[in-house]
């Protein structure tokens, strides 16, 4: 929070702090997969979120998904849809490099994988990497959609309580 990535909402209690929504749980994850030091955090995350997809495959495979164009905003989407997120095989990312992959699995079950360079990214010889597999990845997802889901429908019983107190103040006013 303190390096400016989140968006949070003033006050205390419900409706207050961080909003879990796709941008936040996918700064979140890139976050733990980016980085076991939490001094290294920041750096390594906007590195990896504005990560670029590499190659002509990339472009026509998330051209076909996705008008997204970073990592984060491909993670975003994969996280957002169940459609997406069940392309999605494993997420790597680069703990020593701004480099990340998202391998997709298409229709036919071919993987497609995508891979993501940063403004380094240039693996030294000793490499290391964190990978969320299929699996944790889609109960993520689902948990997320869910969430995504109960803030909207929150958002719009705000809205019609917020209407009704308008209309209510409306009538009281000659």
């Amino acid at each position: 929070m303190r390096a400016g990535l989140l968006d949070m909402s003033e006050g205390r209690g419900p409706g207050s702090g961080v909003l879990a929504d796709s941008h936040a749980i996918g700064l979140l994850l890139t976050a733990v997969l980016a980085t076991g030091s939490l001094t290294d955090t920041e750096a390594r995350v906007r590195a990896i979120a504005g990560a670029q997809p590499v190659g002509d495959q990339a472009r026509n495979f998330l051209g076909s998904i996705t008008l997204a164009t970073t990592f984060l905003e491909i993670l975003e989407e994969s996280m957002s849809y169940k459609q997406q997120a069940n392309l999605v095989n494993e997420i790597t990312v680069s703990r020593t490099a701004a480099a990340a992959e998202i391998i997709f699995r298409d229709n036919d079950g071919e993987l497609i994988v995508i891979s993501f360079a940063g403004p380094d990214a240039n693996e030294p010889g000793l490499r290391v990497a964190a990978t969320l597999a299929r699996e944790p990845f889609q109960e993520i997802a689902a948990d997320a959609q869910a969430i995504f889901t109960e803030n909207r429908e929150e958002s719009r019983q705000a809205a019609e309580r917020k209407r009704e107190l308008a209309e209510r103040e409306r009538e009281r006013t000659p």
